[in-house]
This record gives structure tokens, sequence and C-alpha cells, in this order.
């Protein structure tokens, strides 16, 4: 495995563990990963996952949901 693919190996599971934070079950939020959705361009928050900026807007959009911020 190269060193970008260990980087967003990293940052995915990151990413993964604020979702699991910011919902009440993994259920929840594996699906929300996986689903397109309406503020990152119909695209999944994984697939957006893959950029460091992609990474960033869905980090916002996660803290938003778990403490009821505005975008």
């Amino acid at each position: 495995m190269s060193e970008r693919e260990k980087n967003l190996q990293s940052l995915l599971q990151e990413l993964e563990q604020t979702a699991e934070d910011s919902f009440e079950t993994k259920e929840d939020a594996a699906h929300w990963l996986q689903t397109p959705h309406p503020m990152l361009d119909e695209k999944s928050p994984l697939q957006m996952g893959q950029s460091q900026a992609g990474m960033q807007r869905v980090k916002d959009i996660l803290l938003a949901i778990k403490y009821g911020g505005a975008v």
C-alpha cells in the first residue's frame, strides 16, 4: 500500500468515527456516509472524503448535525 493510500485510509477511518459520534447507531452513520447529499453536490460523504477539501466539508456537516449548528 502506498503512502497516499495509507493516508486516504486513515482519513476515511477518521471520517467514519466522526459519523459514528454524530449519529445514534453505526448503521445510521454508515447509511449517511453512503447516501448522496444535496450539500455535497449529490455525492456521498465517502465520495467527497477522497480529497482533503471534501473531507473538511463532510466534517463540517457532521459537526453541524452533532451540535445543531449551521453549515
